[in-house]
């Protein structure tokens, strides 16, 4: 009967050990559960409040009032530097190799004293005939493109950078490019007299006075009417614009 007695409370006893720790279970994993979810809520705020620093700020500009527009203009004003007189180049007699002596290019030739000028253009210094490009007497100006290599002589002339924009006369016998000395338009050209017989009137497409050149020739004793283009040349000899 005792012994009944015995294993009855230690049956009890084991029972209420066995309650004792599954409620210590459910305690702990309760525990671990909320401690759980309160770092999984602190992570996210922590990657959300990273998230907005990364995050540019965006401000809308505000409109500037009228004075720092004025101040705005005012500040890059500038005033304009005064203006040198201006420089010309000239190249009087004597001969040139082009390209050692003188640039090429383009440039209008003019007599130093209004009488009859001379140039020549060869392809050596010797001013042989075989050699000869251009060979020309004028008594006002003419215009002339030089090639590097070639040999030019100026006599009682001096040449002139066509890009330095030189004023002609352009009531007189001479060489003037449509666009720069006389504008494009038709004109009426006339014999001014001062050559006996026929004047004589040239439209070029060019300056290298080659006789591919040549768009037009004219012999006049009365009035004539030409249409003249922008880029062309117009050589006029005891004629002239009406």
């Amino acid at each position: 009967m005792k012994k009944k007695n015995k294993n009855i409370l230690n049956r009890k006893i084991i029972l209420n050990t066995i309650v004792i720790v599954a409620s210590l279970s459910i305690i702990l994993l309760l525990v671990w559960i909320t401690v759980g979810k309160s770092n999984e809520n602190s992570k996210s705020i922590t990657a959300s409040d990273t998230s907005a620093s990364l995050s540019p700020t965006v401000r809308k500009a505000q409109p500037q009032n009228e004075s720092s527009k004025e101040t705005d203009k005012n500040l890059t004003k500038k005033e304009s530097p005064t203006q040198n007189p201006t420089e010309v180049t000239n190249y009087y007699d004597g001969l040139y190799k082009v390209g050692t002596d003188i640039p090429a290019g383009e440039y209008v030739i003019i007599s130093s004293d209004g009488a009859n000028a001379h140039m020549i253009l060869s392809k050596t210094a010797s001013d042989s005939m075989g050699d000869i490009i251009l060979d020309e007497t004028f008594s006002n100006n003419t215009i002339a493109t030089i090639e590097d290599g070639t040999f030019l002589t100026l006599k009682g002339a001096y040449a002139r950078p066509i890009s330095e924009n030189i004023e002609l006369d352009t009531t007189k016998d001479g060489m003037y490019k449509v666009g720069l000395h006389i504008p494009a338009g038709k004109y009426t050209l006339i014999n001014n007299g001062n050559v006996e017989g026929y004047a004589y009137v040239e439209i070029t497409k060019d300056s290298l006075h080659n006789t591919d050149s040549i768009l037009s020739t004219y012999t006049i004793d009365k009035d004539l009417e030409v249409t003249l283009e922008e880029g062309q040349y117009i050589k006029l000899i005891g004629a002239r614009i009406k």
